[in-house]
């Protein structure tokens, strides 16, 4: 009978759309170019995680480059940050900045900003 009231709760979660386990779950938000070139980026917490030698070739001003390839480093610098204010990240094009927003998210950030489109698109823009 207690597996059938487990069953029923959980059918109805998924049912109304109601989250089963987390109520403040933490968000990864994919963004923008027009979304990062807007903030204040001296004063948020803005990660660029690829490697040393991709930072020092070019970077948007205001991010501390954490390589996020390098076994435990995010880790490690990440607990410096303040898990409940919003985190920025890019990388050259999206795919390692995602990676590590996954990883964030498992270490209790609640709000992920993650910018697809990485160096590579904010190089190419003029404004």
């Amino acid at each position: 009978m207690h597996i059938q009231k487990l069953f029923f709760l959980l059918v109805s979660c998924i049912c109304l759309n109601v989250p089963f386990v987390y109520s403040q779950e933490s968000v990864i938000e994919v963004v923008s170019y027009e979304v990062i070139k807007n903030k204040d980026l001296q004063n948020i917490q803005f990660l660029d995680v690829r490697t040393e030698t991709e930072y020092q070739q070019g970077y948007i001003t205001g991010a501390v480059n954490v390589d996020a390839l390098q076994a435990g480093k995010l880790e490690a610098y990440a607990e410096k940050l303040n898990p409940s204010k919003p985190v920025y990240l890019y990388c050259h094009s999206g795919g390692r900045s995602h990676n590590a927003a996954l990883r964030l998210k498992k270490m209790g950030f609640k709000k992920i900003y993650d910018y697809s489109g990485g160096f590579s698109d904010w190089s190419q823009r003029k404004d």
